[in-house]
């Protein structure tokens, strides 16, 4: 989902990928995100830090920013047409909850997405 990025974070992952059917592979991902150091900001893809969302440097804050679930469906439908559908879910933790407890609480957020590939 993008939700943090590659600065100041530690990001532990399982992942199970499976193979039903030859045209049909399954994935899993589950992510663990924490700031490696609360005194630093927490980071979005975009690389700058999160200052005007509520995120500052937050030293006495928990460090666990929360964890995500992926799921990723790919089924080859023809030798030429892939089909693929994914769904994250981001449980918000300890640091986003603490940080956006003055601006009315943090939420958990979904992302979906559909995906069609034709090569020729």
């Amino acid at each position: 989902m993008d939700v943090t990025g590659w600065r100041n974070i530690h990001n532990p992952i399982a992942r199970l990928k499976l193979k039903p059917a030859d045209t049909l592979t399954v994935g899993v991902d589950y992510h663990l995100f924490w700031l490696a150091d609360t005194a630093d900001f927490f980071y979005p893809q975009s690389g700058s830090g999160r200052n005007g969302l509520g995120y500052g440097r937050n030293p006495s804050y928990d460090n666990f920013l929360g964890s995500e679930l992926d799921v990723d469906v790919i089924w080859s439908a023809h030798r030429c047409v892939n089909l693929r559908a994914g769904y994250s879910h981001f449980f918000a933790g300890d640091y986003i909850k603490q940080s956006k407890q003055a601006l009315g609480g943090a939420t958990d957020a979904d992302w979906a997405y559909v995906q069609v590939t034709v090569v020729f």
